[in-house]
C-alpha cells in the first residue's frame, strides 16, 4: 500500500541538456549574409519581370532548404521529449483514476455527515420554534449552521455559538411579526379613528 510514498522512491529521470550546433556556422552566416546582400542590391526593371521571378525562386529554394534543415532537428530533438512526456502522461492518468474513486467516496461520505449535521440543527430548531410557538418550517438553515465547523470535534453537537446563531435568527423573526402585528394595530386603529 503507498509502496510509491512508502518506500521513499525517489523520480529518478537521466536527462542532459543537448546542444544543438552548426559545425560550419561562421560559413553558413558568411553565405547567406552575401547572398542576403547580393539580392538587396539588384534592381529589376519593367523588361526584366523573368529575371525578378528567378531571383525570387533562388530566394525561396534556400529559406526552404534552410526551414527543412531546421524542422528536420526539431523532431529529432522533440523525439525523446515526447516519448518522455507520453510516459509521464501514462503515470499520471493511473493515479487520477486511483484517485477518482477515493474522491467519490470522500463526496459521499461528506454529504451522509452533512445530512446528520442538518438533521441536528432541525432539531435545534425544532426545540427553539417550540419554546416561542414559530413553525420551524418558517426558519431558513444557513450553510453555515451545517458546516463542520458548525460542531463539535469530540461529540459532533452543535457549538454552543451555533446554537446562539439559530436562536437569533428565530428572535429576529419573532420580532418582525410582532412588529407587524403592532403596525396593523396601529394602522386599524389610524383608520377607525378617520372612518
Amino acid at each position: 500500500m503507498n509502496e510509491l510514498i512508502k518506500t521513499d522512491t525517489s523520480i529518478q529521470i537521466d536527462y542532459t541538456p543537448s546542444t544543438i550546433e552548426i559545425k560550419n556556422e561562421a560559413e553558413l552566416e558568411a553565405l547567406v549574409e552575401n547572398t542576403a546582400n547580393h539580392y538587396k542590391s539588384l534592381t529589376f526593371s519593367e523588361g526584366d519581370i523573368q529575371g525578378a521571378k528567378d531571383a525570387r525562386s533562388s530566394l525561396n529554394n534556400i529559406i526552404k532548404l534552410l526551414e527543412e534543415k531546421r524542422k528536420e532537428v526539431k523532431n529529432g530533438y522533440s523525439e525523446p521529449l515526447k516519448a518522455f512526456e507520453t510516459k509521464i502522461k501514462k503515470f499520471v492518468d493511473q493515479m487520477e483514476d486511483a484517485k477518482e474513486g477515493i474522491s467519490q467516496s470522500l463526496d459521499k461520505f461528506e454529504s451522509t455527515e452533512r445530512d446528520s449535521r442538518s438533521q441536528k440543527v432541525k432539531a435545534k430548531i425544532n426545540e427553539l420554534c417550540a419554546v416561542v410557538g414559530v413553525d420551524p418550517n418558517d426558519i431558513q438553515i444557513l450553510d453555515k449552521w451545517t458546516n463542520k465547523g458548525a460542531f463539535t470535534t469530540t461529540k459532533g453537537e452543535l457549538k454552543k455559538a451555533t446554537s446562539e446563531d439559530i436562536a437569533v435568527a428565530i428572535n429576529e423573526l419573532v420580532a418582525k411579526r410582532q412588529q407587524a402585528f403592532i403596525d396593523k394595530r396601529v394602522v386599524e386603529g389610524y383608520a377607525k379613528a378617520v372612518h
